[in-house]
């Protein structure tokens, strides 16, 4: 049985980290909302956060990730968005990243009826 994390965090120096960034600079040119070169910082000060990275069931019924990304106050649309870009082809969460999903509970005692 495969073991899904449910919510993980990427290091900003994993590789995956670096294609993310590449797929949100693509997805806000498409859109129409690139502001600059570099969509983490600007100026020193943060627009665009990387917040988690989520499984989902693709179309063909295979389970892939999502990196989502959220600006507080967009400079075009004035507007809080959050853009979800997929992970590369193949992409599993690997050692390097950090898991968020709860940790899994202790097995209780099972269960006796009683009369």
């Amino acid at each position: 049985m495969l073991c899904i994390p449910t919510q993980i965090q990427i290091p900003t120096s994993h590789p995956e980290f670096v294609s993310a960034v590449r797929g949100l600079l693509e997805r806000l040119a498409s859109l129409g909302l690139a502001t600059g070169n570099d969509p983490v910082q600007a100026n020193g000060k943060t627009r665009w956060l990387y917040y988690v990275s989520i499984p989902y069931r693709a179309d063909d019924g295979t389970i892939e990730y999502r990196h989502m990304f959220h600006h507080p106050m967009h400079p075009v649309t004035s507007d809080r968005l959050t853009i979800f870009i997929p992970a590369s082809d193949g992409w599993w969460p690997d050692a390097g990243c950090r898991s968020l999903s709860p940790p899994r509970s202790k097995r209780q005692a099972d269960l006796r009826l009683v009369s």
